[in-house]
């Protein structure tokens, strides 16, 4: 590894953050869904990381709970920008740069 080259730990997504929130508030989903006014199943994918929290349910959050919106918003920003440039780093051969146009 180079020396301009740093290693960052892979940031959590923010629903891992949530689902420790939960726990400690002795919370369950479906509660917490209605809080929310989603579904169930559309917190447990975001609890599970696979969808990310959007404005409208960190907005909500910060309502119900007082969780910083600006917070679980960064959080998903870290988190996205991380895979994002994982994976652009590898979809081009090592020492290979894509090009860019502005």
């Amino acid at each position: 590894m180079s020396e301009n080259q740093s290693v960052h730990p892979m940031p959590l997504h923010p629903g891992r953050y949530l689902m420790l929130e939960v726990e400690s508030r002795q919370e369950t989903a479906q509660n917490l869904a209605s809080q929310l006014d989603c579904s169930e199943e559309t917190l447990q994918q975001i609890l599970n990381g696979h969808l990310p929290i959007t404005p409208s349910i960190a907005y909500k959050l910060q309502q119900c709970w007082g969780i910083s919106m600006t917070l679980l918003l960064d959080i998903q920003r870290d988190y996205d920008a991380h895979h994002q440039q994982n994976s652009e780093q590898g979809s081009a051969p090592e020492g290979q740069h894509l090009p860019r146009h502005f």
